[in-house]
């Protein structure tokens, strides 16, 4: 694993290029949405608790963790 998030609120990501597996663990059905704006702007994949999938990361640039 690369990064690991462990507070709510937007998270910049940094040099992820390529596809990675991206899982939500949160638990009480906290959510993350990736997002292509660097401060939680236009956001697509939204990953639900225990959700994961392979994702090319290149265009996104942050994510937010949120209840």
């Amino acid at each position: 694993m690369t990064n690991h998030y462990w507070s709510r609120g937007v998270h910049k990501l940094y040099n992820q290029v390529g596809v990675h597996t991206v899982f939500n663990n949160q638990t009480d059905d906290w959510k993350f949405p990736l997002c292509q704006g660097s401060n939680g702007e236009d956001c697509g994949w939204t990953f639900y608790e225990g959700s994961w999938t392979d994702v090319d990361l290149t265009p996104f640039n942050s994510v937010i963790v949120t209840p």
